[in-house]
Parts: structure tokens; sequence; C-alpha cells
């Protein structure tokens, strides 16, 4: 604790850093303990795990033109270049 001008109540005093709402505040004991005897039970708790997102599956190109067309657009036709005579 260090003395600093509270926040709340514009005295200096010895005051104990608090974040509210992503926010660092200067507040002194004699105005946290009625705010936070009011806040009791209220908010969220605060997840601090990892999250983890799924990938986007890995596509394989095998070289089948398996590619659909946009939308509008004639499909491609592939044939291979083995005679049949």
């Amino acid at each position: 604790m260090m003395v600093y001008k509270c926040d709340l109540c514009d005295q200096i005093k010895k005051c104990g850093e608090k974040e509210i709402e992503g926010k660092f505040y200067n507040i002194c004991l004699e105005c946290w303990r009625p705010l936070e005897a009011k806040l009791k039970g209220k908010g969220r708790v605060r997840d601090k795990g990892r999250i983890e997102i799924a990938s986007a599956p890995v596509q394989t190109d095998d070289g089948e033109g398996k590619e659909t067309p946009f939308p509008g657009q004639p499909p491609k036709i592939w044939m291979k270049s083995d005679t049949v005579n």
C-alpha cells in the first residue's frame, strides 16, 4: 500500500490499487470495505484458463481437381490425355 489520493473520497490516505472493469483505481480501505460488501456475490468469475480454438481441416491437394466452381460459372471438366485406341 502506498500513500495516494483516493479516487472515491479524494483524501490522501494509504490506498491499494484495485482493478474494476479493466481500469485501475486507488481506493483506501475505508472506501473499499463498504464497496466490497455491496458488490459481494455479484459480478462474474474470471476464467483465466486457456481457450483453444479448433483449427480448420487441412486440405490435401492430390491433383484430382475436386474444386467446386464459383456460383454462376460453368464447371471445369477434367479428362485424361490417354488415348483409347
